[in-house]
């Protein structure tokens, strides 16, 4: 319906053999599985890449939407560990059945959240699981309190929060903490932004140096001098500009990762700042 849109099409089943290659050159995963080790699956491969994960469960009358591994957030095994039971296989809706109309509302609910991400809104359902009913036409909202992740680290470290990685770590800011650094501190500092180039042509912060991801291994950056020069990487909203951190810390460079990127940026600073 969308001329402009690129849909590629996996003629495969997805599984540990070939999960990895599909979802490492996508941002943003919508789950509309029907299973419990996709799910799994899914969720694992979103954690080792940085990737965002939008869950949509249904069942019988109720259906499920959450937003996981976002921003630090809790990801789907926080929310449903795994867990043996003889009886799991009785209650698929092959056999439980499901409500014809269900999946087209929690898809659209999944759809929702994806734009909201993309557009760099606050309100995201991260960390926090929707319940919609639909004999009682209800919705419902659940915390995750079952979380690896510690939700208020950000309270207790301020600005400039440091995120760990496995064993990297980089430092993360705002888009209205780097205004004010931008224009109060007068240090030396160098911008990555992460993107392609043809995003990069079309709108990116001033003074930024474009530093495609997918050419990042390549990149001659290795000469910079980072005790006298302060270094900051983006994308269009988060997971490139995590990977990029990583690659980055992993050699050794202390770099600072502007969350929400360009996205947030054009939301809470404005365009016309570019």
């Amino acid at each position: 319906m969308n001329p402009t849109c690129n849909v590629q099409i996996f003629n495969t089943r997805l599984s540990s053999n070939n999960a990895i290659a599909i979802i490492r050159h996508y941002d943003i995963i919508l789950d509309g599985t029907d299973n419990f080790g996709t799910r799994y699956l899914i969720d694992d491969c979103c954690l080792a890449l940085n990737k965002i994960h939008i869950y949509g469960a249904i069942f019988q009358f109720e259906g499920q939407v959450s937003v996981f591994n976002y921003q630090g957030g809790p990801r789907y095994r926080d929310f449903h560990n795994e867990i043996k039971n003889k009886h799991i296989l009785e209650d698929t809706c092959s056999n439980a059945g499901v409500l014809g109309l269900l999946p087209g509302i929690i898809g659209t609910l999944q759809a929702t959240e994806t734009v909201k991400v993309i557009l760099g809104y606050k309100f995201i359902l991260s960390g926090i699981v929707l319940k919609y009913n639909a004999l009682t036409l209800s919705f419902k909202k659940f915390k995750i309190i079952n979380t690896q992740f510690i939700l208020s680290q950000k309270n207790k470290l301020g600005k400039g929060q440091l995120i760990t990685k496995g064993s990297h770590l980089f430092q993360e800011i705002n888009v209205i903490e780097f205004k004010k650094l931008l224009y109060n501190n007068s240090s030396k500092y160098i911008i990555f932004d992460v993107r392609s180039p043809k995003e990069y042509r079309t709108m990116h912060l001033k003074s930024a140096i474009n530093l495609p991801l997918q050419n990042l291994k390549e990149q001659k950056y290795l000469i910079l001098d980072e005790k006298d020069t302060k270094c900051f990487i983006y994308c269009s909203l988060d997971s490139r500009s995590i990977f990029a951190s990583n690659f980055f810390a992993k050699q050794g460079f202390k770099i600072t990762r502007i969350k929400g990127g360009l996205n947030a940026w054009i939301n809470i600073i404005g365009s016309e700042s570019l």
